[in-house]
Formats: C-alpha cells, sequence, structure tokens
C-alpha cells in the first residue's frame, strides 16, 4: 500500500512535468553462493527523477532474504561516446530489509539503452551478514516531459 502511495504522489506531483522520469523494476539477481538458496527474483517498482547529472531513486522490493526492502539514493551515469547507448554508473543508495535496519553505500552498475529504455546491470560486494556478492538486473522506462 505504502508503495501505491509512493508511485501515486510521485506521478501526481510537478515531476511529471521535468525532462525526465522514470519507472524502474528491478528483475533478478545472480549470487556468488549459490548454496545459500537466496530469492533471485526481486519483484518490485521504484521511480527516478533526472536532475540534470544527476538523479535520484527510490522504491520498493523483495529482497534477496525474501523480506521487504525499500530505497533511495542519489546517482550519475556517463554514456561512452564511441557507444553512446552504452554506459556506466554509480548510485550512493540507502536500503532497508535486510540483517541491519539500514545499509549505506555505493552501488556501481553498467548498463545499455536509450531515454525510453535501458537495462542496467548493478554489482552488490559481498557484506558480511548480507550477501555473499550479487548480479543484479535493472529495467528502467522513461517518460519525456513537455
Amino acid at each position: 500500500m505504502r508503495l501505491l502511495v509512493l508511485v501515486t504522489l510521485t506521478a501526481a506531483s510537478p515531476v511529471c512535468v521535468s525532462e525526465q522520469l522514470y519507472l524502474q523494476s528491478n528483475v533478478r539477481s545472480y549470487h556468488f553462493d549459490a548454496a545459500r538458496q537466496y530469492n533471485e527474483n526481486h519483484s518490485g517498482v521504484g521511480v527516478e527523477y533526472d536532475l540534470g547529472g544527476y538523479y535520484m531513486a527510490g522504491g520498493y522490493y523483495l529482497n534477496s532474504l525474501s523480506r521487504d526492502s525499500y530505497y533511495f539514493g542519489l546517482g550519475t551515469e556517463h554514456r561512452f561516446a564511441a557507444l553512446p547507448s552504452v554506459g556506466a554508473g554509480v548510485m550512493l543508495g540507502a536500503v532497508t530489509g535486510y540483517n541491519a535496519e539500514l545499509l549505506l553505500g555505493p552501488i556501481p552498475y553498467a548498463f545499455v539503452g536509450n531515454r525510453y529504455f535501458t537495462l542496467r546491470t548493478f554489482l552488490f560486494p559481498p557484506m558480511e551478514r548480507v550477501t555473499s556478492g550479487a548480479v543484479g538486473l535493472q529495467l528502467r522506462i522513461g517518460f519525456t516531459g513537455s
């Protein structure tokens, strides 16, 4: 329910007249220690707002421990001049729902796509009492402003 309220308020806010608003969907992960039986199906949804050189994002997903997680972060990304549909980025984020009340840290990623559709691949480092490390996939769909 909280997620529905978050998405509704964001969609109805003045942010929608911005240059770029994105819908995020966390999809899957692959954990480096497959024997631990982590959840690798991360259904969830989030929103991302382009701030011009940086972005802010927040949302919800079912995490690797099969618990509800809420996240918020600020990030930046760079497209490669030779291949403008390919790039890399980093998000400094906070997330709930793991074995600590709040996890903070940088999350590096690579991506392929354009302003309308992007596939991101995140690298999550090993974290004691949380995960052995993982690679995660996220889809991002863009909506242009007026």
